[in-house]
Protein backbone atom coordinates (compact mmCIF):
# COMPACT_ATOMS: atom_id res chain seq x y z
CA UNK A 1 0.00 0.00 0.00
CA UNK A 2 1.43 3.68 -0.88
CA UNK A 3 2.19 5.27 2.40
CA UNK A 4 2.07 8.65 0.44
CA UNK A 5 -0.72 11.00 0.20
CA UNK A 6 -1.44 11.26 -3.66
CA UNK A 7 -0.62 14.88 -5.37
CA UNK A 8 2.70 16.48 -6.10
CA UNK A 9 5.51 17.84 -4.13
CA UNK A 10 7.59 20.39 -6.15
CA UNK A 11 11.02 20.28 -4.51
CA UNK A 12 13.42 23.23 -5.11
CA UNK A 13 16.62 24.19 -4.04
CA UNK A 14 18.38 27.77 -3.51
CA UNK A 15 21.32 29.91 -2.91
CA UNK A 16 20.13 33.63 -2.59
CA UNK A 17 18.39 33.65 -6.38
CA UNK A 18 15.57 35.55 -4.87
CA UNK A 19 13.54 37.18 -7.62
CA UNK A 20 13.93 33.63 -9.88
CA UNK A 21 12.86 31.66 -6.33
CA UNK A 22 10.27 33.70 -6.01
CA UNK A 23 8.81 33.24 -9.89
CA UNK A 24 9.46 30.05 -10.02
CA UNK A 25 7.15 29.29 -6.76
CA UNK A 26 4.20 31.64 -8.59
CA UNK A 27 4.70 29.73 -12.15
CA UNK A 28 4.08 26.16 -9.76
CA UNK A 29 1.84 26.78 -7.54
CA UNK A 30 -1.31 26.21 -8.92
CA UNK A 31 -0.38 22.38 -9.87
CA UNK A 32 1.43 21.62 -6.69
CA UNK A 33 0.28 20.16 -3.27
CA UNK A 34 3.61 21.43 -1.51
CA UNK A 35 6.12 23.39 -2.24
CA UNK A 36 9.26 22.06 -0.73
CA UNK A 37 12.37 24.83 -0.44
CA UNK A 38 15.73 24.21 0.62
CA UNK A 39 17.33 27.12 1.04
CA UNK A 40 21.20 28.12 1.73
CA UNK A 41 21.08 31.83 1.05
CA UNK A 42 22.11 34.79 3.29
CA UNK A 43 19.86 35.41 6.55
CA UNK A 44 18.96 38.69 4.94
CA UNK A 45 17.70 36.77 1.68
CA UNK A 46 16.17 33.94 3.82
CA UNK A 47 14.30 36.56 5.30
CA UNK A 48 13.00 38.08 2.56
CA UNK A 49 11.90 34.70 0.83
CA UNK A 50 10.43 33.82 4.17
CA UNK A 51 7.96 36.93 4.19
CA UNK A 52 7.45 36.69 0.80
CA UNK A 53 6.73 33.13 0.37
CA UNK A 54 4.30 32.63 3.78
CA UNK A 55 2.21 35.59 3.21
CA UNK A 56 1.51 34.19 -0.22
CA UNK A 57 1.92 30.42 -0.25
CA UNK A 58 1.38 29.81 3.28
CA UNK A 59 -0.35 26.99 2.96
CA UNK A 60 1.83 25.18 0.26
CA UNK A 61 5.43 26.19 1.17
CA UNK A 62 7.55 24.52 3.22
CA UNK A 63 10.55 26.09 3.54
CA UNK A 64 14.35 25.07 5.60
CA UNK A 65 17.53 26.81 6.05
CA UNK A 66 20.92 24.62 5.49
CA UNK A 67 24.25 26.03 5.45
CA UNK A 68 25.94 26.46 1.83
CA UNK A 69 28.12 23.41 0.30
CA UNK A 70 28.39 24.95 -3.05
CA UNK A 71 26.25 22.79 -4.93
CA UNK A 72 22.72 21.00 -3.62
CA UNK A 73 23.40 17.49 -4.39
CA UNK A 74 24.29 16.67 -0.88
CA UNK A 75 21.08 17.85 0.42
CA UNK A 76 19.20 15.98 -1.97
CA UNK A 77 18.28 12.91 -0.15
CA UNK A 78 17.40 15.06 2.65
CA UNK A 79 14.86 17.74 0.51
CA UNK A 80 12.82 14.26 -0.56
CA UNK A 81 12.17 13.10 2.70
CA UNK A 82 10.66 16.53 3.61
CA UNK A 83 8.05 15.72 0.95
CA UNK A 84 5.07 14.39 1.59
CA UNK A 85 3.26 13.49 -1.50
CA UNK A 86 3.53 10.73 -3.81
CA UNK A 87 5.13 12.03 -6.86
CA UNK A 88 8.20 15.03 -6.44
CA UNK A 89 8.61 17.46 -9.39
CA UNK A 90 12.40 18.53 -9.30
CA UNK A 91 13.38 21.60 -10.21
CA UNK A 92 15.72 24.61 -10.46
CA UNK A 93 15.18 28.11 -9.72
CA UNK A 94 16.72 29.58 -13.29
CA UNK A 95 14.34 27.07 -15.27
CA UNK A 96 10.75 26.67 -16.11
CA UNK A 97 7.99 24.37 -17.07
CA UNK A 98 6.31 24.97 -20.34
CA UNK A 99 2.81 26.03 -20.27
CA UNK A 100 1.73 22.80 -21.39
CA UNK A 101 3.62 20.55 -18.40
CA UNK A 102 2.23 22.77 -16.20
CA UNK A 103 -1.67 21.94 -17.11
CA UNK A 104 -1.60 18.38 -18.22
CA UNK A 105 1.28 17.44 -15.06
CA UNK A 106 -1.07 15.73 -12.86
CA UNK A 107 -2.76 14.32 -15.78
CA UNK A 108 0.13 12.68 -16.67
CA UNK A 109 1.18 11.33 -13.21
CA UNK A 110 -2.45 9.57 -12.89
CA UNK A 111 -3.02 8.23 -16.63
CA UNK A 112 0.46 6.83 -17.36
CA UNK A 113 2.17 3.24 -16.05
CA UNK A 114 5.48 3.81 -14.53
CA UNK A 115 7.26 5.64 -12.04
CA UNK A 116 9.47 8.26 -13.54
CA UNK A 117 9.62 10.54 -16.14
CA UNK A 118 12.58 12.04 -18.37
CA UNK A 119 11.73 15.40 -19.21
CA UNK A 120 13.26 17.37 -22.31
CA UNK A 121 15.32 20.26 -21.15
CA UNK A 122 16.05 22.97 -23.61
CA UNK A 123 19.13 25.51 -23.26
CA UNK A 124 18.20 28.70 -24.69
CA UNK A 125 20.84 31.24 -25.57
CA UNK A 126 20.29 35.12 -25.24
CA UNK A 127 17.95 35.24 -27.87
CA UNK A 128 15.88 32.68 -26.77
CA UNK A 129 16.87 30.27 -29.68
CA UNK A 130 17.37 26.64 -29.09
CA UNK A 131 21.22 25.35 -28.60
CA UNK A 132 21.01 22.07 -27.22
CA UNK A 133 18.63 19.88 -25.42
CA UNK A 134 18.93 16.68 -22.92
CA UNK A 135 16.57 14.98 -20.99
CA UNK A 136 16.61 14.64 -17.13
CA UNK A 137 14.66 12.85 -14.39
CA UNK A 138 12.69 15.79 -12.89
CA UNK A 139 9.42 13.82 -11.98
CA UNK A 140 9.20 10.59 -10.19
CA UNK A 141 7.57 8.70 -7.75
CA UNK A 142 9.18 9.33 -3.66
CA UNK A 143 8.98 5.78 -2.97
CA UNK A 144 10.88 4.96 -6.18
CA UNK A 145 14.20 7.30 -5.77
CA UNK A 146 17.05 7.43 -4.35
CA UNK A 147 19.90 10.28 -4.71
CA UNK A 148 24.16 9.50 -4.38
CA UNK A 149 24.49 13.11 -3.61
CA UNK A 150 27.00 13.46 -6.56
CA UNK A 151 27.50 16.65 -8.73
CA UNK A 152 24.95 16.51 -11.76
CA UNK A 153 23.82 13.66 -11.21
CA UNK A 154 19.89 12.07 -11.70
CA UNK A 155 17.90 10.03 -9.41
CA UNK A 156 18.29 6.51 -9.07
CA UNK A 157 15.25 4.51 -9.93
CA UNK A 158 14.18 1.27 -8.64
CA UNK A 159 11.18 1.18 -11.18
CA UNK A 160 10.14 2.14 -14.61
CA UNK A 161 11.25 5.10 -16.62
CA UNK A 162 9.62 6.87 -19.18
CA UNK A 163 10.35 9.49 -22.04
CA UNK A 164 7.87 12.57 -21.48
CA UNK A 165 6.37 13.67 -25.08
CA UNK A 166 8.11 16.45 -26.61
CA UNK A 167 5.80 18.74 -25.71
CA UNK A 168 6.47 19.15 -22.53
CA UNK A 169 9.47 20.27 -21.96
CA UNK A 170 11.75 22.50 -19.55
CA UNK A 171 13.05 26.07 -20.45
CA UNK A 172 16.88 26.98 -19.11
CA UNK A 173 18.38 29.91 -21.08
CA UNK A 174 21.76 29.21 -21.67
CA UNK A 175 23.22 32.66 -20.87
CA UNK A 176 23.18 31.46 -17.29
CA UNK A 177 24.99 28.68 -18.40
CA UNK A 178 27.34 31.08 -19.78
CA UNK A 179 27.54 33.62 -17.08
CA UNK A 180 28.27 30.02 -14.29
CA UNK A 181 31.05 29.52 -16.80
CA UNK A 182 33.24 31.95 -15.24
CA UNK A 183 32.23 30.32 -11.93
CA UNK A 184 32.95 26.75 -13.11
CA UNK A 185 36.03 26.48 -11.06
CA UNK A 186 33.37 25.92 -8.08
CA UNK A 187 32.46 22.48 -9.53
CA UNK A 188 35.43 21.63 -11.07
CA UNK A 189 36.84 21.72 -7.04
CA UNK A 190 33.84 19.29 -6.29
CA UNK A 191 34.68 17.05 -8.96
CA UNK A 192 38.10 16.41 -8.17
CA UNK A 193 36.94 14.67 -4.79
CA UNK A 194 34.09 12.47 -6.33
CA UNK A 195 35.29 11.75 -10.01
CA UNK A 196 39.37 11.04 -9.80
CA UNK A 197 39.69 7.53 -11.97
CA UNK A 198 42.37 4.58 -11.18
CA UNK A 199 42.89 2.28 -13.78
CA UNK A 200 41.59 -0.53 -12.12
CA UNK A 201 38.43 1.22 -11.56
CA UNK A 202 38.21 1.31 -15.21
CA UNK A 203 38.75 -2.03 -15.58
CA UNK A 204 36.13 -2.77 -13.36
CA UNK A 205 33.86 -0.32 -14.99
CA UNK A 206 34.27 -2.38 -18.11
CA UNK A 207 33.64 -5.85 -17.05
CA UNK A 208 30.20 -5.89 -19.05
CA UNK A 209 31.93 -4.38 -22.04
CA UNK A 210 34.22 -7.68 -23.36
CA UNK A 211 36.05 -6.55 -26.10
CA UNK A 212 36.65 -2.91 -24.61
CA UNK A 213 38.00 -4.38 -21.26
CA UNK A 214 40.55 -6.66 -22.90
CA UNK A 215 41.09 -3.64 -25.07
CA UNK A 216 42.06 -1.75 -21.95
CA UNK A 217 43.98 -4.48 -20.02
CA UNK A 218 46.18 -4.67 -23.07
CA UNK A 219 46.89 -1.26 -23.23
CA UNK A 220 47.77 -0.55 -19.32
CA UNK A 221 49.94 -3.59 -19.59
CA UNK A 222 51.60 -2.08 -22.84
CA UNK A 223 52.16 0.87 -20.59
CA UNK A 224 53.05 -1.06 -17.91
CA UNK A 225 50.98 1.33 -15.48
CA UNK A 226 50.11 0.22 -11.81
CA UNK A 227 46.71 -0.72 -11.95
CA UNK A 228 45.83 1.36 -8.58
CA UNK A 229 47.26 4.49 -9.67
CA UNK A 230 45.25 7.54 -11.07
CA UNK A 231 44.67 8.14 -14.52
CA UNK A 232 47.94 9.93 -16.18
CA UNK A 233 46.33 13.41 -18.40
CA UNK A 234 46.58 12.05 -21.37
CA UNK A 235 44.77 8.90 -20.54
CA UNK A 236 41.69 10.79 -18.66
CA UNK A 237 41.42 12.44 -22.46
CA UNK A 238 42.01 9.46 -24.45
CA UNK A 239 40.19 6.77 -22.64
CA UNK A 240 38.04 8.17 -19.96
CA UNK A 241 36.64 11.61 -22.01
CA UNK A 242 36.75 10.24 -25.90
CA UNK A 243 36.58 6.56 -25.94
CA UNK A 244 34.15 5.92 -22.92
CA UNK A 245 32.06 9.34 -23.30
CA UNK A 246 32.00 10.22 -26.53
CA UNK A 247 32.36 7.63 -28.81
CA UNK A 248 30.49 5.41 -25.98
CA UNK A 249 27.47 8.16 -26.21
CA UNK A 250 27.38 8.63 -30.29
CA UNK A 251 27.31 4.51 -30.21
CA UNK A 252 24.92 4.41 -27.87
CA UNK A 253 22.35 6.74 -29.57
CA UNK A 254 23.17 5.47 -33.21
CA UNK A 255 21.85 1.72 -31.33
CA UNK A 256 18.83 3.23 -30.29
CA UNK A 257 18.15 4.95 -33.60
CA UNK A 258 18.62 7.83 -32.45
CA UNK A 259 20.83 10.82 -34.10
CA UNK A 260 23.22 12.42 -31.58
CA UNK A 261 23.03 15.22 -29.72
CA UNK A 262 26.34 16.77 -31.36
CA UNK A 263 26.15 20.31 -29.94
CA UNK A 264 25.47 19.18 -26.03
CA UNK A 265 28.02 16.00 -26.61
CA UNK A 266 30.70 19.34 -28.36
CA UNK A 267 29.91 21.30 -25.09
CA UNK A 268 30.69 18.66 -22.38
CA UNK A 269 33.59 17.67 -24.18
CA UNK A 270 35.46 21.23 -24.11
CA UNK A 271 33.49 21.64 -20.48
CA UNK A 272 35.11 18.19 -19.47
CA UNK A 273 38.52 19.24 -21.19
CA UNK A 274 38.83 21.85 -18.80
CA UNK A 275 38.04 19.46 -16.09
CA UNK A 276 40.90 17.08 -16.39
CA UNK A 277 43.06 19.99 -16.53
CA UNK A 278 41.88 21.49 -13.44
CA UNK A 279 42.72 18.03 -12.01
CA UNK A 280 46.45 18.36 -12.29
CA UNK A 281 46.81 21.74 -10.85
CA UNK A 282 46.93 20.24 -7.72
CA UNK A 283 50.03 18.70 -6.06
CA UNK A 284 50.29 15.11 -6.25
CA UNK A 285 50.12 14.65 -2.46
CA UNK A 286 46.51 16.02 -2.45
CA UNK A 287 45.60 14.37 -6.08
CA UNK A 288 46.65 11.29 -4.13
CA UNK A 289 43.69 12.65 -1.44
CA UNK A 290 41.42 12.96 -3.73
CA UNK A 291 41.50 9.93 -5.80
CA UNK A 292 41.77 7.83 -2.16
CA UNK A 293 38.49 10.44 -1.30
CA UNK A 294 36.69 9.63 -4.72
CA UNK A 295 37.34 5.57 -4.56
CA UNK A 296 35.54 5.70 -0.91
CA UNK A 297 32.45 7.57 -2.47
CA UNK A 298 32.24 4.94 -5.35
CA UNK A 299 32.51 2.59 -2.85
CA UNK A 300 29.65 3.28 -0.64
CA UNK A 301 27.19 4.91 -4.00
CA UNK A 302 27.81 8.35 -3.28
CA UNK A 303 28.57 11.65 -1.27
CA UNK A 304 24.96 11.56 0.82
CA UNK A 305 26.40 7.64 1.89
CA UNK A 306 29.75 8.66 2.17
CA UNK A 307 28.94 11.75 4.19
CA UNK A 308 25.74 10.24 6.35
CA UNK A 309 23.46 12.79 5.25
CA UNK A 310 21.08 10.17 4.52
CA UNK A 311 20.44 11.02 8.33
CA UNK A 312 18.59 14.03 9.15
CA UNK A 313 20.57 14.76 12.44
CA UNK A 314 23.33 14.79 10.64
CA UNK A 315 22.51 17.40 8.42
CA UNK A 316 20.85 19.32 11.40
CA UNK A 317 24.48 18.63 13.64
CA UNK A 318 25.89 20.46 10.55
CA UNK A 319 23.98 22.98 10.05
CA UNK A 320 23.66 24.03 13.90
CA UNK A 321 27.71 24.16 14.35
CA UNK A 322 28.24 26.32 10.66
CA UNK A 323 24.80 28.29 10.76
CA UNK A 324 26.98 31.44 11.93
CA UNK A 325 30.15 30.44 9.99
CA UNK A 326 31.78 31.98 7.19
CA UNK A 327 33.38 29.18 6.36
CA UNK A 328 30.65 27.69 4.07
CA UNK A 329 30.18 26.86 0.65
CA UNK A 330 32.55 24.48 -1.49
CA UNK A 331 35.72 25.42 1.02
CA UNK A 332 32.84 23.64 3.78
CA UNK A 333 32.34 20.82 1.40
CA UNK A 334 36.08 19.74 0.95
CA UNK A 335 36.59 20.03 4.58
CA UNK A 336 33.45 18.08 5.21
CA UNK A 337 35.33 15.22 2.84
CA UNK A 338 38.52 14.96 4.21
CA UNK A 339 37.40 14.87 7.59
CA UNK A 340 34.91 12.02 6.80
CA UNK A 341 38.15 10.59 5.01
CA UNK A 342 40.56 11.18 8.04
CA UNK A 343 37.31 8.92 10.37
CA UNK A 344 37.74 6.17 7.94
CA UNK A 345 41.36 6.00 8.24
CA UNK A 346 41.81 6.12 11.64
Amino acid sequence: MNRYNKGISTLIFNRDNVNDLIELVNEVGDFSNEIVIIDSSTYKNFKLIYNELTSSFKSKVKLYHLVPLGHPEPYQQYGLGKCKYEWIFYIDTDERPNELLKKDIKKIINTKNCDAFLIRKKELDKDKNLYFETHQCRLYRKQKAIYTGNVFYDPIINGKIRVLEKRYFLNHHFEYVENEAKSTNKYFIICAYEERCSYLHLINETKNKVFLNILLKVYFRLKNVKLENELSKTDYKLIWLFLLYFLNSIFYDIKNGKIPNFRFLAFNFRYSLKKIDFFFKYPKEERVLQLDISQQIDKVGGVINYLKFNNDKVIEKINRKYSKSRHVGVRLFVDLLKYRHDSVDS
